[in-house]
């Protein structure tokens, strides 16, 4: 296998949706401050929401090679082995790599990983990890 890299930015391909997270930020922060009468307490709740959400808003890299998937984001790096994912959800714009082969909502989303990619992206990064995870266990999200 060729090794395939790719940069998924989410906020340069759907600049909309960075509408939406601004304005529930201060949604959020007016309710707080109504609430409590605390201009910090509704800084923190804007922050923390905006913070939460880094993957939209910071670039992740991707390494596909024959051992695994090399993330990086934000200066954190890290591996996920093939032989260690056991299931695929692919949606429209991300892809969800799981450790379990049926559904676990508790700590699917501790021990899973979310990958991002492009619009133009999404053929390649289909067809990899579709090849690299048995065909038997990957599901289109709904």
């Amino acid at each position: 296998m060729v090794p395939y890299e790719w940069t998924a930015h989410p906020i340069k391909d759907r600049p909309q949706h960075s509408f939406l997270i601004i304005a529930a930020a201060c949604l959020f922060s007016g309710i707080i401050l109504a609430a409590w009468n605390s201009m910090f307490l509704a800084f923190l709740a804007a922050v923390i929401l905006v913070i939460s959400v880094t993957p939209f808003w910071m670039p992740t890299h991707y390494r596909a090679t024959k051992e695994g998937l090399h993330i990086t984001r934000m200066g954190q790096s890290q591996m996920k082995y093939w032989s260690h994912i056991h299931r695929l959800d692919m949606g429209t714009y991300n892809a969800f790599l799981s450790p379990f082969t049926k559904k676990n909502l508790w700590l699917e989303r501790y021990r899973g990983i979310t990958v991002l990619f492009n619009q133009s992206d999404r053929d390649q990064v289909k067809t990899l990890l579709e090849h690299q995870i048995k065909p038997s266990i990957c599901h289109p999200i709904h």
